[in-house]
């Protein structure tokens, strides 16, 4: 555990390289005409939702409940039910135990809570989403009987405050993705507000898309899409001092970097 209050390690998920003449559309995953429908449909809908003075957490939570209504491709089932385990082995390595308390921000349908739940002692999972779509999702496939044994402690949040979870503090928070899904605005509300949940040997374990090889001058946030944003180190530097964290990054090897990570070019 590190000796300083309120640390946050940040560990890369992928080498993004996106030059400021990049179109959004012609980058990244989106390649498809079914995808390119979708961040059509995602720019619209979240224009709604702007001017009807509902927030990006809104659109986002009801984004990802629709996703859970549609369900998984078959084809992805295998990897859903096993990919997690790669999640569980990086956090111990950093010295994870059983007898440690973690929350997962950003916990969807439980792909790697799961793994989490089963390793650490019951009671000491927590863990938010704003889809209560994904959550329920994810206990259904873990079954009732297993929640009931393990106790983990899962909840459908609308902000970032982290008051929800009442003045418990934790050891760690693991977040893997989490942000490269966020506005600016909605991520420092994030590391300004989850210190509330630390004590002072805690650690924020972090993953993000790391934005490289910008020119001078060039933007330090690329948003890709309406939902996903890349970022330099220097801009995550920045916002986390602000707010009093100590901070290190994790250059995670690519062999044990949860599976789902992709570079853009």
């Amino acid at each position: 555990m590190p000796s300083t209050p309120y640390s946050v390690w940040l560990g890369r998920t992928a080498k993004t390289t996106l030059p400021s003449f990049l179109h959004p559309l012609a980058s990244g995953a989106y390649v498809g005409s079914k995808a390119r429908l979708q961040i059509a449909r995602d720019y619209l809908e979240r224009a709604f939702f702007r001017l009807s003075g509902r927030s990006y957490l809104e659109w986002y939570a009801r984004r990802q409940d629709r996703a859970a209504e549609a369900g998984w491709p078959a084809e992805l089932l295998p990897w859903l039910r096993t990919s997690g385990k790669e999640d569980l082995d990086i956090l111990i390595d950093l010295s994870l135990r059983p007898q440690h308390t973690l929350h997962g921000f950003g916990i969807g349908f439980l792909r790697c809570a799961a793994w989490f739940i089963d390793y650490l002692e019951p009671g000491n999972f927590s863990g938010n989403d704003t889809s209560g779509g994904r959550i329920k999702e994810g206990r259904e496939a873990m079954g009732r009987e297993k929640l009931l044994a393990r106790n983990p402690r899962l909840l459908v949040t609308s902000d970032n405050s982290f008051d929800w979870m009442e003045g418990h503090q934790v050891d760690y928070i693991w977040s893997h993705a989490v942000f490269s899904h966020m506005p600016d605005e909605d991520v420092e509300d994030t590391i300004r507000n989850m210190c509330k949940i630390m004590h002072a040997g805690s650690a924020a374990l972090v993953t993000y898309s790391q934005l490289y090889e910008l020119a001078p001058g060039e933007r330090r946030v690329y948003q890709q899409t309406t939902a996903n944003f890349q970022r330099t180190l220097a801009w995550y530097e920045g916002i986390v001092a602000q707010h009093g964290f100590d901070i290190t990054e994790l250059d995670v090897p690519a062999e044990r970097r949860p599976t789902g990570t992709r570079a853009s070019a």
